[in-house]
């Protein structure tokens, strides 16, 4: 087995670096895509229940395309911060190749009496806790909906009980379709 030379380690750990900042301006971009999506989406499931007289089925299809949004929302939260996580691996095992590392630096103490000063909060995790929120959200919204709806008839109630159920066993089969590979 051959050991690498300062000058390939250097040039992976580059390689690595970019991939990693790419991964974060992916991360931001994509927040940004499915906020823009579900915004226009909420707007519209409210200006639909704001209208009088509001059609039901519209309203349902509304509220199961905001749930659809806010979980895959989610889901790519979780989707990015495993890859980001995956540069920083990499990164982490060039660097202890070296003499320094420059992940396992920290700028300064922490400092968490004063309310107004840095603190080291997960953008991440607080993106991903709004979206899981709004998937709640929206998951309440939908099932508020399909209540709403079954006193429209025994037949109608049928079909939406049966759109309703192949829909949440759609979302719940979402993780499973969108992985990237399988791992070992």
């Amino acid at each position: 087995m051959t050991t690498k030379n300062i000058t390939d380690i250097d040039t992976e750990l580059n390689i690595a670096w970019l991939n990693w900042r790419q991964e974060i301006q992916i991360y931001w971009q994509r927040a940004l895509y499915f906020f823009g999506f579900i915004s226009i989406i909420g707007a519209g499931y409210l200006k639909i229940k704001t209208m009088t007289p509001s059609n039901p089925i519209i309203s349902l299809l509304f509220s199961m395309l905001f749930t659809f949004l806010a979980f895959c929302w989610y889901l790519s939260n979780r989707g990015s911060k495993f890859w980001q996580e995956n540069w920083e691996l990499h990164i982490k095992e060039l660097e202890s190749l070296r003499k320094y590392s420059l992940t396992d630096v920290l700028s300064k103490k922490i400092d968490n009496k004063k309310i107004l000063s840095s603190y080291p909060f997960s953008p991440y995790k607080t993106n991903t806790l709004i979206s899981l929120t709004v998937f709640v959200f929206s998951l309440v919204c939908m099932i508020c909906e399909v209540l709403s709806l079954f006193d429209l008839g025994k037949d109608t109630n049928k079909w939406i009980l049966l759109i309703t159920v192949l829909f949440l066993l759609f979302i719940i089969r979402i993780p499973n379709m969108v992985k990237f590979r399988k791992f070992k």
